[in-house]
């Protein structure tokens, strides 16, 4: 059963994580624990918490566009890699 309490260490402990992020990354190193803490199953915390993450990241893409300008060769370099290792993971699941 859930209390109120849950709810506002998950907010407290999403906040860290968003701060986390924001200067270092590795904000899951905080959701995740405390999700499966309040008893959400694993797997769906592992899902809530990098879902929840994701809009962190794509905000900071976009606040460093222009660093990543003229880095479209290292892409190609490096997205088979990704491609091949995301289908890789995702079949041993």
């Amino acid at each position: 059963m859930t209390s109120e309490w849950d709810f506002v260490l998950v907010g407290i402990a999403a906040l860290a994580a968003g701060m986390v992020n924001a200067i270092a990354g590795g904000g899951t190193l905080i959701t995740f624990p405390m999700l499966t803490a309040v008893g959400i199953p694993v797997v769906a915390a592992n899902v809530t918490s990098t879902v929840a993450l994701c809009p962190g990241y794509l905000g900071a893409t976009l606040a460093q566009s222009k660093d990543l300008r003229g880095q479209t060769k290292l892409l190609w370099l490096v997205l088979p890699a990704g491609v091949l290792g995301g289908i890789a993971g995702g079949a041993l699941w």
